[in-house]
């Protein structure tokens, strides 16, 4: 028979309610469908009976129609930063110490080549800027992409201190204004929700706090004369991904789609406003420090995560949690391999359409929202009651992430399954200081 000549008229349409009997059946009367986290039922088996909505993302940006991202990576000294770039980097994070330690570290840099992000205490804001636009040059002050690293608010959680951030958000706004006087194009915010996760935050409650601090932030703003058009540049987020492949992916887009809603709930003038800049960060909460090659393996996962879901800027986390020559270049070659080998970088949101992709996307959504609405119940967000909510949902997912992996519910390779060696592990919630943090332990030192 000929492709041509068949008829597929000829083959009998089943629908959801049929197949899900078969599948049933195969099951032996088991649910389908199984919780990926806290709130978040996904089902393997999806059929167009179901009609899942498919939601086209906004733009990373109106000037690309792919899905371009830049590789991200932290660098101490000026001569790892140099052959990265060279190999391949695109946007580089740097701590500020000095002036002179900035100098040095940025010494040969074509800074209008790249994305660079410095953490810096705000104090020593006009000093990064001044000395950043002067390493520039003044031809290029105009296109210098420079992030600080300021997230006051979730400082603040960290330390359980609510005044400490009502004070940031009061002064940020005005004080904002110099720096972008210097440099144009500086985003100001970096909402860290990242470090939540590796507290412990599902993935769900992860987005959710980037909504709830992003919006604080933009209202801060507002309030001292900055249109939403102006303000949304100022802020960025980081967002962490992990080997829960298709969960990772679905919070990438389920918040850049919350966003660009919250946004256009401002009443932005351009059509640009609603877009983010997204910097995925591989999660290392289950790293393991024995098996270290096995990391290799999660770091491709996540940062596969993240590309799909949409980061604007990746940094893959070190398999060694250490910033050697070895490790950097590995970490690189990850994203090297995702982007000149795969072509994940050649298809805008590789995901639209993906039944079960756009399930898992609406069901992190839908979670989202039902957390936003929970705290909201609560008070204010930014208060000591909002604070004492967030803090509780966080030690619940702790504890189910515990559970599930200290009772081999869930399967964490090296660790708690597939051991190399007779030395098991538990996960712990080391709460030793500021925000625990989720980590593994021997689990004689434990018990």
């Amino acid at each position: 028979m000929n492709w041509p000549d068949l008829n597929v008229d000829a083959f009998q349409s089943v629908d959801a309610a049929t197949w899900l009997e078969l599948v049933k059946k195969e099951l032996k009367g088991k649910d389908a469908a199984w919780l990926a986290e806290a709130g978040v039922k996904l089902s393997p088996f999806i059929h167009r009976d179901d009609n899942v909505t498919s939601k086209k993302l906004p733009p990373k940006s109106l000037l690309t129609s792919g899905n371009d991202w830049l590789i991200t990576q932290e660098y101490q000294n000026n001569a790892d930063l140099l052959e990265g770039l060279a190999s391949g980097v695109g946007k580089v994070v740097v701590d500020y110490k000095s002036e002179s330690h900035l100098r040095n570290i940025l010494e040969g840099v074509y800074l209008n080549m790249l994305d660079l992000s410095v953490r810096c205490h705000w104090e020593n804001r006009i000093q990064v800027a001044q000395t950043v636009a002067s390493l520039a040059g003044l031809a290029h002050v105009a296109d210098i992409q420079l992030s600080l690293n300021h997230d006051p608010i979730s400082d603040a959680f960290d330390a359980d201190d609510v005044n400490a951030a009502l004070s940031a958000l009061s002064s940020l706004p005005a004080n904002s204004r110099d720096v972008k006087a210097i440099l144009p194009k500086t985003r100001i915010v970096n909402v860290e929700a990242c470090r939540l996760f590796e507290a412990g935050a599902s993935h769900a409650l992860e987005v959710a706090y980037a909504l709830a601090a992003g919006r604080r932030y933009l209202d801060a703003f507002i309030k001292n004369g900055w249109s939403v058009d102006d303000a949304t540049p100022l802020i960025q987020f980081s967002l962490a991904a992990d080997t829960d492949y298709f969960v990772s992916i679905a919070k990438f887009r389920s918040f850049r789609l919350a966003w660009a809603a919250l946004i256009e709930g401002y009443g932005a003038e351009f059509d640009c406003s609603v877009i983010t800049w997204i910097n995925g960060v591989t999660s290392t909460r289950v790293y393991d420090n024995n098996e270290l090659y096995n990391n290799l393996l999660r770091s491709t996962i996540s940062t596969m995560s993240s590309v799909i879901g949409g980061a604007d800027a990746v940094l893959t986390s070190t398999y060694n949690q250490a910033n050697d020559a070895d490790a950097l270049r590995w970490a690189r070659n990850i994203q090297h391999l995702l982007c000149d080998e795969s072509g994940l970088d050649k298809v805008y949101d590789p995901g639209f359409g993906i039944g079960y992709i756009e399930q898992a996307t609406q069901e992190v959504l839908d979670q989202v929202y039902a957390f936003l609405n929970e705290w909201t119940n609560t008070g204010e967000l930014i208060s000591t009651d909002g604070f004492n909510w967030l803090r509780n949902q966080l030690n619940i997912n702790q504890q189910r992430l515990v559970q599930a992996a200290n009772s081999g519910a869930a399967t964490l390779v090296g660790i708690n399954k597939f051991l190399l060696s007779d030395s098991d592990k538990v996960l712990v919630a080391d709460k030793s200081s500021g925000l625990a943090a989720m980590k593994l332990a021997n689990k004689e030192a434990v018990s």
